[in-house]
Parts: structure tokens; C-alpha cells; sequence
């Protein structure tokens, strides 16, 4: 009963959390109304959210064992409220740069969050509870996402205490873990992954931009955004129903969904048909987070911030 409360309470959060109704908007808002030009935002302000999410997590890995994560998730949840005070307050290009690394900040905060239900539930429920989380984050940003377009439609105003690590754990930790083959194989490409996702998250509202402007494409740049959450829940819940032997078929199925991937963002660089690219981000969200969910539960639980 202990792990189904807590996984009502995860989603809730996670559900909260994500939900943002004005994120695909702030590049819209950022060149209408802050006046900072397209090229700025893409060379100077953009790219320090990865920079600032890449340089945090090991270090915010490190201080979640440290201060406990429930301080760290209160620590992700003051950052996005300074972020979102920022944004309506502070309007020079400096002010939207710290905003990004804030941003960036609190992302990488994130990881207490599954640390949450790696360490309440057991192996055996930890594939159930993986696919309802990502599934409440998914809807969180679905419904914020479907929320935001009908105000833009109806043109609205705008517990217990860690051991501390000791570097002597961590080593031994590292070695067990990128041992195993198998393990090191998912990580990595976990970790390319993710990295190309948050870059095409950065930059495809401007890839969008730079083709002829439409009547209207500012909705259809938030449609299509509530619509990839929603097209993706069903896929992260039906993987808790997969029956494959992953040690077997992991190497072709991660090569498979990389090279779609490729293939749909190859397709999404190379055409100038808005509709033609809006498919293939829905397409690269449903592939992407089908396969991070498949991709958690089989990362052993004491070493899951390793992989991370």
C-alpha cells in the first residue's frame, strides 16, 4: 500500500511540475515582446541552458545524497518559480541568459525527483511505477500545453536519512556498474539521447520560425507541442507490458530507434513544409521517451544516479 501512495503523490508532483502552459510561447514572447532578435536568442541565450544542465548534474547528483532530495525537489520548485518571475520582470538579454541557467538548474534537479520512487519501491513494482510517472509528467504537459493554445485560440491576455558517499563508495559504484556491458551500453546511449533531445527541444521553435511565417503559427507550434505528450502516454504505458528479453534484442532496438531518429530529423532539417515537421517532432517524441522509459527500470537500482 506504501509504494501505491507514494506513486500518487510522484505522479501528482510530476503532474504539477510540468505543467508550464506558457512554454511554447517564450520564444514568441521573447522576440515580440522583450524586442531581443532570433539570432541573439539562438547564439546567446539558448545554449546556456544545456551548458548550465550538462556543468549542474553531477554535482546536484552528488548534493541529492548530501541534503536529501526532498531539499533538492524543493530546491528544482523555488528555481522554476524564479525562472517564470524572471520572465515576466527582467527583460534585457543578461536577465534571459540567467534565466536559461536557471532553467538549466532546475532541470537537472529532475534526477531527485526519480530518485523518489527508485528508492520507495521495490524491483518488482519499479517498472509499473516508472510507466504511471512518466505518464503523469507527459499529461502535465499535455493538458498545460492544450490549456495555453485555447487561451491563444480565444486570444486571451496575453524520509529517511542517506549515507553520506565517500569517494571510495563512488569508485566502487563506477566499476560495478559500467562493468557490466550491458548496462553501459543503455547508459550511453541514455545519455546521447537525452542530450540530443534537449538540444532539439532548444532549437526547434526557431527551426519552425525560419520557415514562411503562416497565419496562425504560433498556435500551431503549441498544438503541436500538447500533442506530443499525448501521442507518447500511450506508449510509455503499454512498455510495462513488453515481454522482451532486452539482453538479447537491446542492441538491434536501440540501433533501429537511433537511426529513426536520425532519419526523422534529417527528414524535419530538409524540408520546408511546416506540417511535414511538426509530424516528424511528434514522431521523434513518441520514439524518444517510448525508449527512456524502457531504458529505466533496467538500470540497477543502487546505481541509478550513475546512469542518470
Amino acid at each position: 500500500m506504501r509504494w501505491q501512495m507514494t506513486t500518487i503523490l510522484l505522479c501528482t508532483y510530476g503532474f504539477l511540475s510540468e505543467f508550464n502552459p506558457s512554454v511554447p510561447f517564450i520564444r514568441e514572447y521573447e522576440e515580440n515582446t522583450l524586442n531581443i532578435s532570433e539570432d541573439v536568442l539562438k547564439s546567446q541565450v539558448y545554449p546556456l541552458w544545456t551548458y548550465s544542465y550538462t556543468i549542474s548534474l553531477l554535482p546536484l547528483l552528488l548534493i541529492t545524497d548530501l541534503i536529501l532530495y526532498k531539499s533538492m525537489i524543493i530546491f528544482k520548485s523555488v528555481s522554476y518559480i524564479a525562472v517564470w518571475i524572471m520572465l515576466v520582470f527582467a527583460e534585457s538579454v543578461l536577465s534571459q541568459q540567467i534565466v536559461q541557467m536557471i532553467w538549466g538548474f532546475a532541470s537537472a534537479a529532475k534526477v531527485a525527483y526519480f530518485f523518489v520512487y527508485l528508492r520507495e519501491s521495490s524491483k518488482e513494482e519499479f517498472i509499473k511505477v516508472t510507466a504511471y510517472v512518466r505518464g503523469a509528467l507527459l499529461m502535465g504537459q499535455f493538458l498545460s500545453y492544450t490549456i495555453e493554445l485555447q487561451g491563444a485560440l480565444c486570444n486571451a491576455p496575453t524520509y529517511e536519512n542517506f549515507a553520506i558517499i565517500h569517494f571510495k563508495t563512488i569508485f566502487e559504484e563506477i566499476k560495478k556498474v559500467y562493468g557490466n556491458i550491458f548496462m553501459l551500453e543503455w547508459s550511453l546511449w541514455w545519455a546521447l539521447t537525452t542530450c540530443c533531445c534537449f538540444q532539439i527541444e532548444t532549437y526547434v521553435e526557431p527551426l519552425w520560425g525560419a520557415v514562411t511565417e503562416t497565419k496562425n503559427a504560433d498556435i500551431y507550434n503549441g498544438l503541436t507541442e500538447a500533442l506530443c505528450p499525448l501521442v507518447a502516454f500511450p506508449g510509455v504505458l503499454l512498455t510495462r507490458y513488453l515481454q522482451v528479453n532486452w539482453s538479447k534484442w537491446g542492441e538491434l532496438c536501440l540501433a533501429a530507434c537511433s537511426f529513426l531518429e536520425c532519419a526523422i530529423l534529417l527528414m524535419m532539417s530538409r524540408t520546408d513544409n511546416r506540417i511535414i515537421m511538426y509530424i516528424g517532432y511528434i514522431l521523434y517524441s513518441l520514439v524518444y521517451e517510448t525508449m527512456i522509459t524502457i531504458a529505466q527500470p533496467y538500470s540497477q537500482s543502487s546505481s541509478y544516479l550513475l546512469l542518470a
